[in-house]
């Protein structure tokens, strides 16, 4: 690319800047005879002319290569970022709902909210649950509980003579920790 700049108000006569690569460009200023050549950054030469000017000049980007393409759709977060696809969102609907004061109501997924509702109060609200929700992902899920293996325990602490209110919910609540197991003979 080469830019004929013509200076108006001097006796120097015509410039010209010349892109050598996408990384150095030539400017040559001629006064008569004479001629002078710098050579510089092209990111130098495009600062020093915003400031100058006072202007901001947005380049055109240098031609990519096919990794680089590809990874323009991507997003690159730390290793713990939790991503959420916006297409994996719930559609937001009006409701239909009404309070007695005239307030609509927004639902989605079974949940609703009130249409005035503050969105930073809301997305504060959101972060709590989905910290919840990790939460209990992180745990060790509690197996289920046979109705059968309840029967066993509780007749078994039955014969053991204890004395209890409800043999059934001690014997539930024990198996529920995943530390007793009933082997049947």
């Amino acid at each position: 690319m080469s830019i004929e700049i013509k200076d108006l108000s001097s006796s120097c006569g015509p410039h010209a800047l010349e892109d050598l690569n996408p990384y150095w460009v030539n400017l040559m200023a001629r006064h008569g005879s004479q001629q002078v050549t710098a050579t510089m950054p092209r990111a130098d030469f495009l600062a020093a002319v915003e400031t100058e000017c006072g202007v901001r000049i947005s380049e055109t980007p240098i031609p990519l290569a096919e990794w680089e393409l590809e990874l323009l759709g991507r997003r690159i977060v730390p290793a713990d970022a939790i991503v959420i696809d916006r297409a994996e969102l719930p559609e937001v609907t009006p409701s239909g709902g009404c309070s007695g004061a005239g307030t609509q109501y927004l639902s989605a997924a079974g949940h609703e909210i009130a249409d005035t509702s503050d969105a930073a109060r809301v997305h504060v609200y959101a972060l709590a649950l989905l910290a919840l929700a990790e939460y209990l992902d992180a745990r060790q899920p509690t197996p289920p509980v046979n109705e059968a293996d309840v029967e066993a325990l509780a007749g078994l602490i039955e014969q053991c003579g204890q004395t209890c209110e409800s043999w059934e919910s001690n014997a539930r609540r024990l198996l529920a920790t995943g530390r007793v197991s009933v082997t049947h003979e």
